[in-house]
């Protein structure tokens, strides 16, 4: 199971352009998540832009970790990897997308990851500096298969 995972995150990378230009815009920042079904979770968010993919359009790529916490003696984590197309605006910049979802429950000797895909929408809110905030609705189609709220802060 974790060579399949290893190989999905090298997938994953590899299409979303890791080997873009360094100029590209890298963003990392940390969020916190609320699923319908798992309840509270905290994680991490990486986000880019491939430029070498996808010239001049308002494109951004994310992949995040969120761990969360069922309750119980039960352990979730999910894996996400999404594309988003950024909408013009001035103080709120909507964006809409989707991408592929990993995600992993153990209960004692029982586990179980499965793979899905992910329908999103979110907003960032420009501000003066680099901070950039950002909330965001997800979708998840089979793998976690559940609606998420994340929200977050982007460096």
């Amino acid at each position: 199971m974790m060579k399949r995972l290893i190989a999905l995150i090298a997938v994953l990378a590899f299409a979303g352009g890791v080997t873009t230009e360094l100029s590209a815009q890298v963003r990392f920042g940390g969020q916190v998540s609320f699923g319908d079904a798992s309840d509270f979770g905290v994680g991490a968010r990486l986000e880019y832009t491939p430029r070498r993919l996808i010239p001049n359009a308002p494109v951004v790529s994310a992949a995040s970790f969120d761990w969360f916490f069922p309750g119980g003696s039960v352990d979730y984590w999910e894996l996400n990897y999404n594309i988003a197309y950024l909408f013009q605006a001035d103080a709120l910049r909507p964006y809409a997308g989707g991408g592929l979802n990993l995600a992993h429950v153990s209960v004692g000797s029982f586990s179980d990851t499965r793979l899905g895909l992910n329908l999103l929408g979110g907003l960032k809110f420009r501000t003066a500096g680099r901070l950039t905030p950002f909330v965001e609705a997800r979708v998840e189609l089979s793998g976690g298969e559940q609606f998420v709220i994340t929200g977050g802060l982007l460096f």
